[in-house]
């Protein structure tokens, strides 16, 4: 039971650091297309 637990917590946690890192990269990738729009295009 604790096992479990443990489990789905630890999956709990990776999948809220995976999203706060999308929303953070996510944000950059945003305002590095607006600073430089056409130099996005090329990557």
């Amino acid at each position: 039971m604790r096992t479990v637990f443990y489990k789905f917590s630890a999956q709990r946690f990776k999948g809220l650091i995976i999203q706060r890192l999308r929303l953070f990269f996510h944000d950059k990738v945003l305002k590095n297309i607006e600073n430089s729009r056409n130099i996005f295009w090329f990557f």
